[in-house]
Protein backbone atom coordinates (compact mmCIF):
# COMPACT_ATOMS: atom_id res chain seq x y z
CA UNK A 1 0.00 0.00 0.00
CA UNK A 2 1.00 3.64 -0.55
CA UNK A 3 0.52 6.66 1.67
CA UNK A 4 -0.71 9.84 -0.03
CA UNK A 5 -1.15 13.37 1.27
CA UNK A 6 -4.25 15.11 -0.05
CA UNK A 7 -4.36 18.90 0.09
CA UNK A 8 -7.79 20.51 0.19
CA UNK A 9 -9.78 23.58 1.24
CA UNK A 10 -12.90 23.83 3.39
CA UNK A 11 -16.01 25.81 2.52
CA UNK A 12 -16.41 27.22 6.03
CA UNK A 13 -12.75 27.63 6.97
CA UNK A 14 -9.96 29.73 5.40
CA UNK A 15 -6.64 28.22 4.38
CA UNK A 16 -5.58 24.82 3.11
CA UNK A 17 -5.58 21.49 4.92
CA UNK A 18 -4.10 18.03 4.43
CA UNK A 19 -5.32 14.47 4.94
CA UNK A 20 -3.37 11.22 4.79
CA UNK A 21 -5.00 8.49 2.67
CA UNK A 22 -3.63 4.94 2.34
CA UNK A 23 -4.49 3.10 -0.88
CA UNK A 24 -3.04 1.08 -3.75
CA UNK A 25 -2.81 3.88 -6.30
CA UNK A 26 -3.05 7.64 -6.49
CA UNK A 27 -6.31 7.33 -8.43
CA UNK A 28 -7.84 5.11 -5.75
CA UNK A 29 -6.75 7.49 -2.98
CA UNK A 30 -8.18 10.48 -4.82
CA UNK A 31 -11.45 8.63 -5.46
CA UNK A 32 -11.81 7.75 -1.78
CA UNK A 33 -11.15 11.34 -0.71
CA UNK A 34 -13.65 12.75 -3.17
CA UNK A 35 -16.30 10.23 -2.07
CA UNK A 36 -16.42 11.93 1.34
CA UNK A 37 -15.23 15.45 0.44
CA UNK A 38 -18.47 16.95 -0.85
CA UNK A 39 -20.52 15.96 2.18
CA UNK A 40 -17.81 17.31 4.51
CA UNK A 41 -17.56 20.61 2.62
CA UNK A 42 -14.07 19.92 1.29
CA UNK A 43 -12.62 20.78 -2.14
CA UNK A 44 -9.76 18.73 -3.58
CA UNK A 45 -6.61 20.65 -4.56
CA UNK A 46 -3.77 18.16 -5.04
CA UNK A 47 -2.36 14.80 -4.02
CA UNK A 48 1.23 13.66 -3.44
CA UNK A 49 2.87 10.32 -2.70
CA UNK A 50 4.44 10.31 0.78
CA UNK A 51 5.52 6.73 1.39
CA UNK A 52 5.33 3.26 -0.19
CA UNK A 53 5.07 -0.16 1.40
CA UNK A 54 2.89 0.94 4.32
CA UNK A 55 0.47 -1.28 6.20
CA UNK A 56 -3.08 -1.42 4.92
CA UNK A 57 -5.90 0.17 6.89
CA UNK A 58 -9.08 -1.58 7.96
CA UNK A 59 -10.86 0.27 5.16
CA UNK A 60 -8.43 -1.21 2.65
CA UNK A 61 -8.93 -4.67 4.17
CA UNK A 62 -12.75 -4.39 4.06
CA UNK A 63 -12.77 -3.15 0.46
CA UNK A 64 -10.41 -5.93 -0.67
CA UNK A 65 -12.46 -8.55 1.17
CA UNK A 66 -15.63 -7.44 -0.60
CA UNK A 67 -13.88 -7.59 -3.98
CA UNK A 68 -12.64 -11.13 -3.32
CA UNK A 69 -16.01 -12.19 -1.92
CA UNK A 70 -17.78 -10.94 -5.06
CA UNK A 71 -15.26 -12.57 -7.40
CA UNK A 72 -15.75 -15.92 -5.67
CA UNK A 73 -19.54 -15.49 -5.57
CA UNK A 74 -19.54 -14.83 -9.35
CA UNK A 75 -18.01 -18.28 -9.90
CA UNK A 76 -21.13 -19.96 -8.49
CA UNK A 77 -21.91 -21.88 -5.29
CA UNK A 78 -20.33 -25.13 -6.52
CA UNK A 79 -17.02 -23.63 -7.64
CA UNK A 80 -13.72 -25.02 -6.41
CA UNK A 81 -12.70 -21.63 -5.04
CA UNK A 82 -16.07 -21.21 -3.34
CA UNK A 83 -15.58 -24.54 -1.57
CA UNK A 84 -11.99 -23.69 -0.59
CA UNK A 85 -13.02 -20.29 0.81
CA UNK A 86 -15.97 -21.68 2.80
CA UNK A 87 -15.76 -20.08 6.25
CA UNK A 88 -12.70 -17.99 5.39
CA UNK A 89 -14.60 -14.78 4.77
CA UNK A 90 -16.18 -14.91 8.22
CA UNK A 91 -12.74 -15.37 9.77
CA UNK A 92 -11.43 -12.45 7.71
CA UNK A 93 -14.21 -10.16 8.95
CA UNK A 94 -13.48 -11.10 12.56
CA UNK A 95 -9.75 -10.54 12.01
CA UNK A 96 -10.36 -7.07 10.59
CA UNK A 97 -12.82 -5.91 13.23
CA UNK A 98 -11.09 -7.41 16.28
CA UNK A 99 -7.42 -7.28 15.22
CA UNK A 100 -7.08 -11.06 15.33
CA UNK A 101 -5.30 -13.65 13.20
CA UNK A 102 -7.65 -16.60 12.68
CA UNK A 103 -7.13 -18.88 9.68
CA UNK A 104 -8.59 -22.18 8.47
CA UNK A 105 -5.06 -23.60 8.16
CA UNK A 106 -4.19 -22.71 11.75
CA UNK A 107 -7.44 -24.26 12.98
CA UNK A 108 -6.76 -27.43 10.98
CA UNK A 109 -3.22 -27.73 12.32
CA UNK A 110 -4.45 -27.11 15.87
CA UNK A 111 -7.14 -29.77 15.51
CA UNK A 112 -4.64 -32.20 13.94
CA UNK A 113 -2.28 -31.66 16.85
CA UNK A 114 -5.08 -32.28 19.32
CA UNK A 115 -6.03 -35.53 17.58
CA UNK A 116 -2.42 -36.73 17.66
CA UNK A 117 -2.17 -35.77 21.33
CA UNK A 118 -5.38 -37.64 22.14
CA UNK A 119 -4.20 -40.70 20.23
CA UNK A 120 -0.99 -40.70 22.26
CA UNK A 121 -2.92 -40.30 25.49
CA UNK A 122 -5.30 -43.10 24.50
CA UNK A 123 -2.41 -45.45 23.74
CA UNK A 124 -0.82 -44.63 27.08
CA UNK A 125 -4.16 -45.05 28.86
CA UNK A 126 -4.61 -48.52 27.35
CA UNK A 127 -1.14 -49.50 28.51
CA UNK A 128 -1.92 -48.19 31.99
CA UNK A 129 -5.20 -50.15 32.04
CA UNK A 130 -3.42 -53.35 31.10
CA UNK A 131 -0.88 -52.72 33.82
CA UNK A 132 -3.63 -52.03 36.35
CA UNK A 133 -5.48 -55.21 35.39
CA UNK A 134 -2.25 -57.15 35.83
CA UNK A 135 -1.70 -55.54 39.22
CA UNK A 136 -5.29 -56.23 40.27
CA UNK A 137 -4.95 -59.88 39.24
CA UNK A 138 -1.73 -60.16 41.22
CA UNK A 139 -3.34 -58.53 44.26
CA UNK A 140 -6.41 -60.76 43.96
CA UNK A 141 -4.18 -63.81 43.94
CA UNK A 142 -2.22 -62.46 46.89
CA UNK A 143 -5.42 -61.79 48.80
CA UNK A 144 -6.66 -65.32 48.17
CA UNK A 145 -3.44 -66.69 49.56
CA UNK A 146 -3.64 -64.42 52.60
CA UNK A 147 -7.28 -65.30 53.19
CA UNK A 148 -6.30 -68.91 53.79
CA UNK A 149 -4.00 -67.89 56.61
CA UNK A 150 -4.70 -66.50 60.08
CA UNK A 151 -3.16 -63.07 60.11
CA UNK A 152 -1.83 -61.13 63.10
CA UNK A 153 -3.77 -57.98 64.02
CA UNK A 154 -1.06 -55.68 62.59
CA UNK A 155 -0.99 -57.54 59.27
CA UNK A 156 -4.76 -57.49 59.12
CA UNK A 157 -4.78 -53.72 59.61
CA UNK A 158 -2.17 -53.28 56.89
CA UNK A 159 -4.34 -55.36 54.59
CA UNK A 160 -7.37 -53.27 55.45
CA UNK A 161 -5.48 -50.07 54.59
CA UNK A 162 -4.23 -51.56 51.32
CA UNK A 163 -7.71 -52.61 50.20
CA UNK A 164 -9.18 -49.29 51.36
CA UNK A 165 -6.60 -47.54 49.20
CA UNK A 166 -7.70 -49.63 46.23
CA UNK A 167 -11.33 -48.67 46.84
CA UNK A 168 -10.47 -44.96 46.96
CA UNK A 169 -8.22 -45.20 43.91
CA UNK A 170 -10.93 -46.90 41.84
CA UNK A 171 -13.55 -44.34 42.96
CA UNK A 172 -11.29 -41.41 42.05
CA UNK A 173 -10.60 -42.87 38.61
CA UNK A 174 -14.32 -43.46 38.08
CA UNK A 175 -14.91 -39.80 39.00
CA UNK A 176 -12.35 -38.68 36.40
CA UNK A 177 -14.06 -40.79 33.72
CA UNK A 178 -17.45 -39.34 34.70
CA UNK A 179 -16.11 -35.86 33.89
CA UNK A 180 -15.09 -37.08 30.43
CA UNK A 181 -18.53 -38.63 29.93
CA UNK A 182 -20.16 -35.29 30.70
CA UNK A 183 -17.80 -33.45 28.33
CA UNK A 184 -18.69 -35.76 25.43
CA UNK A 185 -22.34 -36.35 26.36
CA UNK A 186 -23.53 -34.48 23.27
CA UNK A 187 -21.45 -36.77 21.00
CA UNK A 188 -22.16 -40.30 22.31
CA UNK A 189 -20.68 -41.86 19.16
CA UNK A 190 -17.28 -40.29 19.83
CA UNK A 191 -14.48 -42.76 20.73
CA UNK A 192 -13.68 -40.68 23.80
CA UNK A 193 -17.23 -41.03 25.11
CA UNK A 194 -17.34 -44.81 24.58
CA UNK A 195 -13.91 -45.30 26.11
CA UNK A 196 -14.87 -43.17 29.14
CA UNK A 197 -18.09 -45.19 29.66
CA UNK A 198 -16.18 -48.48 29.53
CA UNK A 199 -13.56 -47.25 31.95
CA UNK A 200 -16.17 -45.79 34.29
CA UNK A 201 -17.93 -49.17 34.43
CA UNK A 202 -14.60 -50.89 35.01
CA UNK A 203 -13.52 -48.62 37.88
CA UNK A 204 -16.99 -48.67 39.44
CA UNK A 205 -17.09 -52.47 39.48
CA UNK A 206 -13.51 -52.56 40.77
CA UNK A 207 -14.42 -50.23 43.63
CA UNK A 208 -17.45 -52.38 44.50
CA UNK A 209 -15.34 -55.53 44.42
CA UNK A 210 -12.71 -54.17 46.78
CA UNK A 211 -15.39 -52.65 49.00
CA UNK A 212 -16.78 -56.13 49.62
CA UNK A 213 -13.32 -57.36 50.53
CA UNK A 214 -12.83 -54.36 52.80
CA UNK A 215 -16.12 -55.06 54.57
CA UNK A 216 -15.03 -58.66 55.20
CA UNK A 217 -11.71 -57.50 56.65
CA UNK A 218 -13.47 -55.02 58.94
CA UNK A 219 -15.81 -57.79 60.13
CA UNK A 220 -12.86 -60.08 60.85
CA UNK A 221 -11.18 -57.27 62.80
CA UNK A 222 -14.40 -56.82 64.81
CA UNK A 223 -14.54 -60.50 65.65
CA UNK A 224 -10.93 -60.48 66.76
Amino acid sequence: MNEYMVTYTCVDEPGTFTQIVVDRTEAAAKKFFKSTAKEAGRKFLSIALVKTGVLSTKRNERETLEIIRQLVADLGPQSYLGTAFDGCFDDAEINIEDDLAFSMKARYEFAKGKVEELETQLKKAKQNIQELIKRYDERDAAFERMSSMVLPADDLEDLRQLVAAQVNEAKEKAKVESVTIIQFAKTPDAPEFKEAVNMYDHYTSTAAYYQKILDRIVNIQGMN
